[in-house]
Formats: structure tokens, C-alpha cells, sequence
């Protein structure tokens, strides 16, 4: 999908193969091999035909993605992490500058999940529970049912679950 989409955007720019071949040091047999679904670029070698074509990669490549926008409970893709204490539900389908994610801190576990600070703001929501978060080891928040908190870019991050009963959190990631 990424050569056919990659073949329309050359022939709207009014390129021919070899025209793109030299403005990306590749071969035109190598392009036209990616443009027919032969062979599939390296990421370098993506990046360079984006740039010579002026097109965003990131863009290219959500458009190639199947878009599915509706996500159903029972079709939540699974991702564990910190040895299945958190269970992380995947809750945007691929290919879209949003991240959503449900993460469900289980009753009778009070272990910090500690993050060092990300390359995206994220925004938490609590939906069930109750909620302690720090942010720059120094800002503490509690936060309850209904709660949300803005958390920008880089900041070092530390949440566990308070109270009776599981935590429930939607995450919302940006990531561009």
C-alpha cells in the first residue's frame, strides 16, 4: 500500500522514475520494485523518497494504515507491562497521531509505575478509583473519579493506585 500510495503522489508532482531516482540516489528499477508491492523500502530509504517527493512520512504512512475507527471493549488489543500488575488496553487503531489507552491498576497492588518523562504530552482521566500522581517528584496530585491531569512533554512521572478496589485511567498520548 505505502509503493502504490508513493506512485500516485510521484505522478501528481509530474516525476518520472528515473527524475525520483536521481533526487534519491535509489535506482528507478528499485522504486518501481517498491511502487508494485515487490519489495518494501527501509525506513531510510522511505525518509529519503518523502523528502524528495515532499510529502511527511508520517503522513504517508497513516494513510497506507487499514483504518478501523471504531474499537469495541471485547476488541481491545492487550499490552502488559510491569511483570502483568498493570493491564494496558490499546484503545485508537494503528496509524493515527493519538495514542488511547486504558490501564487498570488491579486492587491490592500499591506499586508506583514510574516514568522518567516521555517524548508526547499525555492527559489521564480517571474513570474509576481513586489516584496518586507525582509529577517532578515534587508536585502531588490525588485525584478521584472524574479527575483529569495534563502531563506535558519530558516530565518525570510516578502513579499508583489509592484507596479500595481497582483503578481504572484513560490515557490519551499525543504523538507528534
Amino acid at each position: 500500500m505505502i509503493g502504490e500510495r508513493m506512485h500516485s503522489i510521484r505522478l501528481k508532482n509530474n516525476l518520472t522514475l528515473k527524475e525520483l531516482g536521481e533526487r534519491t540516489d535509489l535506482s528507478p528499477a528499485y522504486l518501481s520494485n517498491v511502487e508494485n508491492g515487490r519489495t518494501s523500502p527501509t525506513l531510510e530509504n522511505l525518509e529519503r523518497i518523502c523528502r524528495a517527493l515532499q510529502y511527511d512520512l508520517p503522513q504517508l504512512v497513516s494513510e497506507t494504515v487499514d483504518y478501523h475507527p471504531l474499537i469495541r471493549k471485547a476488541e481491545r488489543k492487550n499490552v502488559y507491562r510491569n511483570n502483568y500488575r498493570v493491564k494496558n488496553e490499546l484503545l485508537t487503531p494503528p496509524g493515527v497521531l493519538m495514542r488511547g489507552s486504558c490501564l487498570t491498576l488491579y486492587d491490592g497492588d500499591d506499586t508506583e509505575d514510574v516514568s522518567l518523562g516521555h517524548e508526547h504530552d499525555e492527559y489521564f482521566v480517571v474513570a474509576k478509583g481513586q489516584l496518586r500522581i507525582v509529577l517532578n517528584d515534587s508536585e502531588e496530585y490525588w485525584m478521584e473519579e472524574g479527575d483529569a491531569i495534563y502531563v506535558r512533554a519530558r516530565t518525570p512521572h510516578r502513579f499508583q493506585r489509592i484507596g479500595e478496589g481497582d483503578t481504572v485511567l484513560y490515557v490519551t498520548t499525543a504523538m507528534i
